[in-house]
């Protein structure tokens, strides 16, 4: 007789001996005897995949793009692109 924990760790060598062999396990759980069998059907599995999940690698940061007051430039998060602009030598 087998526990259920040793059924679940050992169940493919189990199910590959009941298959091969027509072996009739005992089984306890919970304080009863089950016995398990295995035997061939002729229905097919159903066989479903979980979808996969699509994972965001980038997020995308909205700038505050403006013109420069001061020299008609623009300007990205309130800094002045062009290099000769008078609010860039602070």
């Amino acid at each position: 007789m087998l526990s259920i924990t040793q059924f679940k760790k050992n169940i493919y060598p189990l199910f590959y001996l009941m298959r091969r062999t027509g072996a009739v396990f005992e089984i306890a759980y919970k304080g009863v005897v089950y016995d398990v069998h295995v035997q061939t059907t002729k229905k097919k599995p159903v066989m479903t995949r979980a979808k996969k999940s699509r994972l965001e690698t980038s997020t995308v940061h909205r700038l505050d793009m403006t013109s420069c007051q001061s020299c008609g430039s623009v300007t990205v998060a309130g800094v002045c692109m062009n290099k000769d602009c008078q609010t860039n030598s602070l």
